[in-house]
């Protein structure tokens, strides 16, 4: 579907089909400009594991009059996605309740070619089976596949219904009731399609210019019956065995059967502010996994890594040597810092190999048409990073020390580093060192190696802990140099402030927001952004934050919401 993500990482609960969750409602789509309802999460990122995973956890939909998308990354030990929302109206004379449009797509990645089936149930007040609004029996709960069960009960006796991808997909009918979506649906090479090209002036300048596909799943204009909250359970399983659910990439829409406008601001704050801290599709380009150039020039092997395709099929009795696809997609659990002002963002625990060479890549991004007419079409978020590599069993045995020390040495040579690694060097152990980005005008990437050492022929456990977050840069894993197998850290924790302010954060004389006057689009702060105007000393940081946002003191000075307009 249409996308627009916006604001860059960190991963901060503020921050589809991020941080962290972007709602938006649609816009009409005009011959002039192609426009589309925004994410539910920042960047075009998506949700996974545990977060939004069970009714009591469900991602909240702020209004359902409204058009929404939020993407969703299936894993084998985490299946299930849940949303909720209010509907209000109640049924009209000829007793026809509130219009709900649920609609899915999954962006064309190979190894999920007509593979994935798309399986829901919606509970609510009043609903039943009835073909006519789109509802088939609940499966019992033994033919569902493990994991999903029928929570009707649980959730106080509501009604539900079942909906489930089409039999085929080659016609578009299914989607072309749809008075805004038939106009993004055609049968390509036998196949329905999406096809949304995004324009030179795309709001997200890593989508500039480019033009994505997507496989269609499910569409239907559905109704509900009778006011009060609602749920959507969702799933996705291979089209051979709809029995075990199946890992894969999904986005689904939510919202009235037409739209034409976007929500107000104070709307889409509130639905930002779910946020995600899912450790893979961390930007549109790694969910849709396309364009990875503009990444880059990101293995496409990165992306399979993170998400093997395949149905989670292995049951009792199979051969020993099955295993079900895994997955590193997981919600990564956030922290207060560490340490008021603490430089640490992020710490993962790696399980590594000794005397073996593994390589850190951190990856330039494309930085949109205007940028490349300027002769600088790649840039990283920061010309480089601090970080502290300690052999350990855990994290939480060295953190306080880890963190004291890469503070302190950030505090005191963040302009002047002691200690620097680059392109093809190696970084020591136990000692803090700034990895020195290459200039991207010479090179996309800059690769270091690790080498550990061990007196014994055993794994060897490493924390690494970061000045930033490595997924800033699709830095998240390491590659055995020999092998080309690719190491996922354990435990990876975010650090962030999540302090409550004593008092709402307020424009004040001294701390206006952003005015539109004022502000360069293409080089401003977003929201958890850092900016110079808000204090930061690295003259790369964007001088100003984006329209509307205010400077925030905490462990680091970051751009963050200001009040309300009055037209909010």
């Amino acid at each position: 579907m249409p996308t627009t993500p916006s604001n860059p990482l960190p991963l901060t609960p503020r921050s589809p089909l991020a941080l962290l969750l972007l709602l938006l409602v649609a816009t009409v789509i005009v011959p002039a400009k192609v426009h589309g309802h925004p994410g539910a999460v920042a960047d075009g990122r998506a949700t996974c594991g545990s977060e939004y995973s069970t009714p009591e956890t469900a991602y909240t939909i702020p209004d359902i009059r409204e058009a929404w998308y939020i993407r969703r990354v299936a894993t084998c030990t985490q299946p299930a996605f849940w949303t909720r929302f209010d509907i209000t109206k109640e049924q009209n004379d000829d007793g026809q309740g509130q219009k709900v449009y649920i609609a899915v797509i999954s962006p064309q990645i190979d190894r999920f070619e007509d593979d994935l089936q798309f399986h829901g149930i919606w509970y609510g007040p009043g609903l039943t089976t009835d073909a006519d609004n789109g509802l088939a029996d609940v499966p019992n709960d033994d033919e569902l596949p493990p994991g999903i069960t029928n929570q009707a009960e649980s959730l106080g006796g509501l009604g539900a219904g079942y909906l489930t991808s089409p039999a085929t997909f080659d016609s578009c009918d299914f989607v072309d009731t749809s008075p805004v979506m038939d106009k993004w649906s055609d049968v390509i090479d036998g196949r329905c399609m999406e096809e949304f090209p995004f324009g030179e002036d795309f709001t997200d300048a890593l989508q500039q210019d480019s033009t994505v596909y997507s496989w269609w799943l499910y569409s239907f204009n559905h109704r509900a019956v009778e006011p009060g909250t609602y749920y959507l359970q969702t799933w996705l399983t291979s089209r051979d065995d709809t029995t075990k659910t199946a890992q894969g990439k999904y986005e689904i829409t939510l919202g009235p059967w037409s739209w034409g406008g976007y929500a107000s601001d104070s709307t889409l704050s509130l639905a930002q502010s779910q946020g995600t801290s899912c450790a893979c599709a961390v930007n549109a380009w790694d969910y849709r996994e396309d364009y990875l150039e503009r990444l880059g020039e990101l293995p496409v092997e990165f992306e399979i890594a993170q998400l093997p395709g395949g149905s989670c099929a292995v049951t009792a009795g199979t051969d020993a040597d099955s295993t079900e696809p895994s997955s590193p997609c997981e919600t990564i659990p956030q922290k207060q810092y560490m340490t008021d002002g603490s430089s640490v963002e992020w710490s993962g625990l790696f399980n590594l190999q000794p005397d073996r060479t593994y390589e850190w890549t951190f990856r330039a991004y494309y930085q949109g048409t205007n940028a490349t007419a300027a002769g600088e079409p790649y840039g990283y978020p920061d010309p480089g990073m601090f970080v502290l590599l300690v052999p350990a069993d855990d994290v939480g045995s060295v953190s306080t020390v880890a963190n004291d020390i890469l503070t302190r040495v950030v505090e005191e040579e963040e302009d002047d580093p002691t200690t620097i690694v680059a392109e093809g060097e190696t970084l020591e152990i136990n000692t803090p060192t700034f990895i020195e980005f290459t200039d991207p005008l010479d090179a996309v990437s800059t690769t270091v190696l690790i080498t550990p050492t061990s007196d014994e022929d055993a794994e060897v456990t490493v924390a690494v802990f970061t000045q930033h977050v490595p997924s800033e840069f699709m830095a998240h894993a390491l590659r055995d140099a020999e092998s080309g197998e690719y190491v996922f850290p354990t435990t990876p924790t975010l650090y962030v402030d999540k302090t409550a302010p004593a008092e709402p954060v307020v424009a004040t004389d001294d701390n206006p927001p952003a005015r539109e006057e004022d502000v360069d689009p293409d080089n401003c702060a977003a929201e958890g952004g850092r900016s110079q105007s808000c204090g930061a000393t690295n003259p790369d940081r964007p001088p100003t934050c984006c329209v509307g946002l205010i400077c925030a003191e905490g462990a680091g000075v970051r751009c963050v919401a200001g009040p309300p307009t009055a037209t909010s």
